[in-house]
């Protein structure tokens, strides 16, 4: 029987006589002492949460010094052109450098975890089965990572940052047919991908290339699934990744599902390296010593940020509507 029907029938005890009184009270008994027979997995299931994708698809870099107020790079570029020119000529065409600093400020992160005096005596008390004080590391640690992933991403609104998937810097290609469904035909799907793809080469006069496709996972399963030509084998995602020029990876990412202008979904193809985009992370993680407070042992954890860096917004491309 189940305990709470036992524990709601004792409430009536008065009304059922000794005799039933009593089966109650065994009954309960020999659940508590059937107790002593329930095996408990060793192994933890845990949650799963979504991937944190823009440590796979953006560089962080961590060489800027933790206390870094802000982060600055310079950019130099190149100008000037050799022309035709008259014999003893003392006009000609002048080559030149011109040089520009971007700074951006860094701003501080911060999460803590904590052990109440009870968890303390019972760690002491029951050595080998009470061990939370890794697993709450570890969870402040990954809430950290979690913000560094949602700001290398789309940045912070707050002060006027943005990530890789939201800049306003970045162009915006305008799709042929867009709107992907089921229905969407191969064909298609692949000539908005390629007007996405060599968009980027084609505004730079090919001096810039993407290696990356990104979309949201929804798209990503349809052309995972979609046949392409007469080849049964060979689907959307297959073709794309032999044909595009230069394509590393065609990668599915959540955030993309409403990065898009209206919350449409949004394509991303972009050149992965450092030079063209990486996130700024002076402090990735650190923990100071725990602190008592209360009937609480805090341990404070901290980090920074500098933001995403784009150093190369024409090496990116968006394709919203999709």
């Amino acid at each position: 029987m189940d305990p709470k029907y036992i524990r709601r029938a004792k409430q009536y005890g008065a009304l059922l006589g000794e005799e039933v009184q009593n089966r109650l009270d065994a009954a309960e008994g020999a659940l508590a002492f059937s107790r002593q027979f329930e095996f408990i997995e060793q192994e933890l299931v845990r949650t799963a949460f979504s991937p944190l994708k823009s440590e796979e698809l953006i560089f962080y870099d961590t060489s800027i010094p933790a206390g870094a107020k802000s982060v600055t790079h310079r950019t130099i570029t190149q100008v000037g052109q050799a022309d035709f020119v008259n014999h003893y000529a003392g006009d000609l065409p002048n080559a030149d450098v011109t040089a520009r600093e971007d700074e951006v400020k860094c701003e501080d992160l911060g999460v803590q975890y904590f052990y109440s005096v009870q968890d303390l005596q019972r760690a002491a008390n029951f050595p080998g089965q009470y061990k939370l004080d890794a697993e709450r590391q570890a969870a402040a640690e990954m809430a950290m990572r979690r913000k560094h992933d949602e700001i290398a991403a789309v940045g912070a609104s707050r002060f006027s940052r943005t990530g890789l998937i939201n800049s306003a810097a970045v162009p915006l290609v305008t799709p042929i047919t867009g709107a992907w469904t089921g229905a969407t035909t191969a064909a298609n799907m692949v000539n908005d991908v390629l007007k996405l793809w060599t968009s980027i080469p084609a505004a730079t006069a090919d001096a810039e290339r993407p290696d990356t496709l990104a979309m949201d996972t929804a798209d990503h399963a349809l052309i995972s699934s979609k046949p392409y030509g007469v080849d049964s084998d060979m689907t959307v995602l297959k073709w794309l990744l032999s044909n595009l020029d230069g394509c590393k990876r065609i990668v599915r990412w959540n955030r993309l599902g409403t990065a898009g202008a209206g919350s449409t979904k949004r394509h991303v193809a972009f050149d992965s390296s450092k030079q063209c985009v990486k996130y700024n992370v002076p402090e990735l993680f650190a923990q100071e010593a725990p602190q008592k407070s209360g009937l609480k042992i805090v341990t404070p954890c901290h980090g920074s940020t500098g933001f995403t860096d784009i150093r190369k917004p024409l090496a990116i491309a968006y394709m919203d509507g999709m």
